[in-house]
């Protein structure tokens, strides 16, 4: 896995379908959500595409994994692919 960078601005508020979320406390699935329902945005983008490159489930709360993952002693491997 290449090295990604994590954006500096994010939005203050997600809107999923019926609601909006703090995305301090979002889900990757409620970031996904985000995405669809939203035009680009570029930073939304690339939380989304580190999730799924990092295979997050849709009920991970991602800026928290995205910062334990960001500390210096900490190291994600790929997961292996089961084809």
């Amino acid at each position: 896995m290449g090295r990604m960078t994590i954006p500096t601005t994010r939005p203050v508020w997600l809107e999923t379908d019926d609601h909006l979320i703090p995305s301090e406390t979002a889900t990757a699935g409620q970031w996904r959500a985000h995405q669809k329902r939203m035009p680009r945005d570029r930073d939304v983008d690339q939380f989304v595409r580190i999730a799924n490159r990092l295979g997050l489930a849709d009920d991970v709360p991602l800026l928290q994994r995205l910062r334990a993952l960001a500390n210096e002693n900490v190291t994600c491997l790929p997961r292996k692919n089961s084809r």
